[in-house]
C-alpha cells in the first residue's frame, strides 16, 4: 500500500495515522517530531508527523492521478510535483510542471513552494507544512483552473479545493500569497 512505504516502522506509521485521526483537528500533531509508540518516546529514526501529512498528501493524489509511463511505480503526483532533500528541484521540469513542493530540510521538516518565477518560503515552524499546501492549492486554483493535470481537484472532480473555500476568503489568500512574495521575505 502506497500510504505504507513512507517508513519501515509500519507499526508506528499505522499507529501515528490512527492518533492523528482520532480526536479533532489533528491535536496531536507535533510538526518537528511524531508521538510515542508503545511507550517508547518517538526518535530520530521515526518520520515527523508533517513528513507523514505530506506523504499522505502525495499519496493520495498518485492515486487520483493517471498512471504515466514516465512514472511506472504509479507515484506520478510524487515524481513531478514534489522533491524531498538532498534531492535538488530540476528548475526545467517546471516548463512542464509549473510548481513543485520542496522539502528543503528533514529535521525540523520545512517546505516550500517553487514555481518558475520564485520560491515561496513560507515561514519555519509548526504551520509551515499546511501553509505551503494551501498555497500550492490556491496556485491550482487560481492559476490551473482548478486542474492538475488532467485531473480537476475542484466542484467537479476529487474536490480538494473546498479546503480553501470555508476559512480563507479569496482576498486573503491573496493577501498571503503577496505576504510570501519574494519582496516580502521569500526567496527569490
Amino acid at each position: 500500500m502506497p500510504y505504507l512505504e513512507l517508513t519501515n516502522h509500519q507499526e508506528y506509521l499505522v499507529e501515528r495515522l490512527k492518533t492523528l485521526a482520532s480526536g479533532g483537528y489533528m491535536s496531536e500533531f507535533c510538526w518537528n517530531k511524531g508521538g510515542s509508540s508503545k511507550g517508547r518516546p518517538w526518535s530520530d529514526d521515526l518520520v515527523t508527523d508533517s513528513e507523514l501529512i505530506m506523504h499522505v498528501f502525495c499519496s493520495y493524489l498518485d492515486w487520483h492521478l493517471p498512471a504515466h509511463p514516465r512514472y511506472p511505480d504509479g507515484k506520478t503526483f510524487t515524481s513531478q510535483y514534489f522533491v524531498r532533500t538532498p534531492d535538488k528541484p530540476k528548475l526545467q521540469n517546471l516548463t512542464e510542471n509549473k510548481m513543485l513542493i520542496h522539502q528543503s530540510k528533514l529535521n525540523p521538516p520545512h517546505y516550500q513552494l517553487i514555481t518558475k518565477e520564485t520560491t515561496y518560503d513560507m515561514p519555519p515552524g509548526r504551520h509551515n507544512m499546511f501553509h505551503t499546501l494551501l498555497l500550492f492549492l490556491h496556485n491550482i486554483k487560481t492559476r490551473e483552473g482548478c486542474m492538475l493535470g488532467p485531473v480537476n481537484l475542484g466542484l467537479s472532480g476529487i474536490n480538494i479545493l473546498n479546503v480553501l473555500d470555508p476559512i480563507h476568503g479569496e482576498a486573503e489568500l491573496k493577501q498571503t500569497s503577496k505576504l510570501y512574495s519574494p519582496g516580502a521575505g521569500g526567496k527569490p
